[in-house]
C-alpha cells in the first residue's frame, strides 16, 4: 500500500486538471483547476496598482497555491486510505 505522495504524484495529478484563467478586474487573475474527479479548485491573486499587473506573475501565483491545495487534498486521501487499511 502507498503510504506517501511525492512531487511526481502531485505532477501527474495538476497533468490532469483542466485550468481556466480569468481577469476580472484591471490587476486580478483568478486561476480555476478541475481536478480529475471533477472537484475544483480555485486561487487568486491581485496587485496594488494596476500599472504593475503582470499576468504571467499572477498565474504563477496562483499555480504554487493550487500545487499546495492538491498536497493537501490529495494527502489527506491518502491518510483516509492508509488509515482504514484499504488496498491500492
Amino acid at each position: 500500500m502507498k503510504n506517501k505522495l511525492t512531487n511526481e504524484d502531485i505532477d501527474a495529478i495538476q497533468a490532469q486538471c483542466l485550468e481556466e484563467v480569468w481577469e476580472p478586474f484591471p490587476g486580478i487573475t483568478i486561476v480555476a483547476w478541475n481536478l480529475p474527479n471533477g472537484f475544483t479548485i480555485s486561487d487568486q491573486s491581485g496587485c496594488v496598482d494596476p500599472k504593475n499587473y503582470d499576468r504571467e506573475i499572477g498565474v504563477g501565483i496562483c499555480r504554487e497555491h493550487l500545487r499546495d491545495q492538491l498536497w493537501k487534498l490529495y494527502g489527506f486521501a491518502l491518510k483516509e486510505q492508509f488509515g482504514r487499511g484499504d488496498e491500492e
